[in-house]
């Protein structure tokens, strides 16, 4: 079996931890005009001051799902980033602050990929690194994966399950399988009980 290689898409919503509808329970948050960090497609995000910014600590806001339009003063047009993706290059009017999706949902599955397998089924239930959170790809996609299982409560994912199948491109035996991850309850900021 080829070794699948370590080539991340960040968290990619695939379905609900309680069999609800995938509708990835998205809300309308906001990045601040002229954040100097780019958001990739995936990427995970916290809030400072009520903005949207990389997740750099705890409590984890959700995942970023993309820039909606908006008019740019530079290009002179409506525009919406690279695919969807958040560039700190982006120009809106003065005064104007980005709206972008999130997702919020403390409940939504994500797949995603882990540095550091193979698959054993006692990782279950364990929570897990962020890593890669740095910059998107080229196409606006982001590069994060997670890695380093733990009984640390305040690592921002648990692992609910594998994702791929044996023998496949995605095997769970692999070096760097694929998992499905929900953000660690305890530091959702969606569930925190005294606000952020």
């Amino acid at each position: 079996m080829a070794v699948n290689v370590l080539a991340p898409t960040g968290f990619v919503p695939s379905r609900h931890l309680l069999g609800a509808a995938p509708t990835y329970q998205t809300t309308i948050r906001y990045i601040q005009r002229l954040y100097g960090t780019n958001l990739g497609i995936g990427d995970v995000v916290s809030t400072t001051a009520g903005y949207v910014v990389a997740q750099t600590g705890n409590p984890v806001l959700g995942v970023f799902l993309g820039v909606l339009p908006y008019y740019d003063i530079n290009m002179q047009q409506t525009w919406h980033g690279l695919n969807g993706a958040y560039q700190s290059t982006l120009l809106p009017p003065v005064g104007t602050d980005l709206q972008c999706y999130v997702c919020t949902d403390p409940f939504q599955v994500f797949r995603v990929q882990f540095s550091g397998g193979p698959w054993a089924a006692s990782w279950m239930g364990l929570n897990v690194a962020l890593n890669g959170n740095a910059a998107p790809n080229a196409a606006g996609i982001s590069t994060a994966y997670i890695n380093g299982q733990a009984t640390t409560s305040t690592l921002p994912f648990r692992i609910v399950g594998q994702s791929g199948v044996t023998g496949g491109p995605q095997d769970p035996a692999n070096t760097n399988p694929w998992l499905e991850v929900v953000i660690n309850p305890g530091i959702a900021e969606t569930l925190s009980g005294t606000g952020v």
